[in-house]
């Protein structure tokens, strides 16, 4: 029964934020839309889509619009409607005093996206878990694909996002160990959200309903704080800018040239700038190689775009 579920897990934590984590297409909203439709007496839900605050404008079809001003305010706006959510949400304010699970339904491939949640629910003395749902990157394209109008993402930003997501970690980072991993082809039916199946997901999302999630715990400084992780960062700059100048050598024509390296510049820029961002970045030598992968990855992916013939 979910009622016994709930009221063994959710005795510590009254309010939860769960947020999504996967490709576009992968079925995140409808996981969320047949989650908020299951007859759950105990648990109030609240469904938070990230993609009716944050419109994809068409015009950012061949930039990185994770940098624009827009999408920056847009996602702020999306993080104060989760706060005002964990508010209305106590129990004082339920007649019932149920639990309250607040989804956050975006595809937060960035771990530092997910890690702004995190230290939302720090800040609300909530618990925390993520809902993975991972996806090929064909089933993905194929599903956005019979999507209508604004709904469907350009092919080129889901093959970017691709690239770019960033697996949940439960092993390395601590506030990421409240995972759910459910593969999208593996999931019940949408059409029958009131099946058995159902309730096999829901006892997964209760299971990893903990206590609130602890505060952070911050990392220990190894040798002198400023010029140590100066120089790394430096160091960790010039390696991704030498790998950039490989890649637009290899390309031909001034157009295709100076376009590759606008999307490659943003892209380090922006590496650069999560890599030092939240408790997780801390320059340690695994976290500069994972920088280096996915600039490589970028790299490649720009390149195969400009020079189909050499991919």
């Amino acid at each position: 029964m979910i009622s016994d579920t709930c009221n063994d897990q959710a005795q510590n934590a009254r309010i939860c934020l769960a947020l999504t984590c996967g490709l576009p297409g992968a079925g995140k909203t409808s996981l969320c839309n047949a989650l908020s439709a299951y007859s759950k007496p105990d648990v109030l839900v609240r469904h938070i889509c990230f993609d009716d605050i944050i419109e994809f404008d068409p015009k950012d079809e061949g930039n990185d619009f994770t940098i624009s001003g827009t999408f920056k305010a847009n996602r702020h706006q999306a993080l104060q409607q989760i706060e005002q959510c964990m508010l209305d949400g106590w129990p004082a304010k339920d007649a019932h005093q149920r639990p309250t699970l607040i989804i956050a339904d975006d595809n937060m491939y960035y771990r530092s996206m997910r890690h702004e949640c995190a230290q939302v629910a720090r800040r609300h003395n909530a618990a925390f878990l993520q809902i993975y749902l991972p996806c090929s990157l064909d089933a993905a394209l194929a599903r956005n694909e019979r999507r209508e109008g604004s709904k469907r993402m350009p092919e080129e930003v889901v093959r970017r996002i691709a690239t770019r997501l960033e697996e949940p970690d439960s092993q390395k980072y601590e506030w990421e160990q409240n995972t759910v991993t459910l593969p999208s082809e593996r999931l019940p039916s949408l059409a029958d959200p009131q099946s058995q199946g159902w309730a096999g997901v829901w006892e997964k999302i209760m299971e990893a309903w903990k206590g609130p999630l602890p505060p952070a715990v911050a990392p220990q400084q190894q040798g002198p704080p400023t010029e140590a992780s100066a120089s790394t960062a430096h160091g960790l700059d010039l390696q991704l800018r030498r790998m950039l100048a490989d890649t637009i050598a290899s390309i031909d024509g001034a157009g295709s040239k100076a376009d590759a390296a606008r999307q490659l510049n943003a892209e380090r820029k922006q590496l650069l700038a999560r890599a030092c961002k939240g408790e997780e970045m801390t320059y340690s030598e695994e976290a500069r190689h994972g920088v280096v992968r996915s600039f490589k990855e970028m790299c490649r992916v720009v390149q195969a775009e400009k020079c189909p013939e050499r991919a």
